[in-house]
């Protein structure tokens, strides 16, 4: 502890130990606190503080921005595997709304330190899909919105480029996008990459 200071005090700490523990706060010793004259500190301009910088996009335009990215990436991602010789089938229905409370968690988790249960998670994928079918998903996190710069990654990830990959009997591929804005025009983004397959 260097100094202590509020709107009518500051001070400087004299004391040879001044770690948090060893530090003494008796204010009025003047042996161990050096304050500032009151009158000098009347003088000191007043900076009004900071406006606060809500998050720039209202709940509308967060989906609106959802919906696109995950329309982007699956036309990249599309495109890719046609390159490759791979058709390409898209599951739009009940798994990519489970992923959507994954992917929540994910940001929870990141914002809270605590990881919510992931059995449900992973009962709600086993209760979706059909007998002898496996999945595979790997979420990302980015701090930006460019859907070509999240295709780049899959396609150098090893995780992520396995799953886009992936070709076989009865492959379906699914992609969610979940963002979360913040202020300062700070974006969350987690993208989950997954894939339906049947067993061998």
């Amino acid at each position: 502890v260097h100094c202590l200071y509020s709107a009518d005090y500051l001070g400087a700490n004299l004391q040879a130990e001044d770690h948090v523990s060893g530090t003494s706060y008796d204010l009025e010793d003047d042996r161990m606190w050096k304050a500032m004259n009151p009158i000098k500190l009347k003088l000191v301009q007043k900076i009004p503080p900071p406006a606060i910088l809500h998050p720039s996009l209202t709940p509308s335009q967060v989906t609106e921005l959802e919906t696109t990215l995950e329309a982007s990436l699956i036309k990249h991602i599309t495109s890719h595997r046609e390159q490759l010789g791979i058709m390409t089938s898209w599951d739009r229905t009940l798994l990519p709304h489970i992923f959507s409370q994954a992917l929540w968690s994910y940001e929870y988790q990141k914002l809270t330190g605590h990881q919510l249960e992931p059995l449900t998670f992973q009962s709600a994928i086993r209760s979706s899909i059909r007998q002898g079918q496996n999945c595979t998903a790997f979420p990302v996190h980015f701090a930006h919105t460019s859907s070509i710069r999240m295709h780049n990654h899959f396609i150098t990830n090893n995780h992520t480029k396995a799953i886009v990959e992936l070709y076989g009997d009865e492959v379906t591929h699914i992609i969610r996008v979940k963002a979360t804005p913040y202020a300062e025009n700070i974006m969350s983004v987690w993208v989950m990459v997954a894939a339906v397959f049947r067993s061998a």
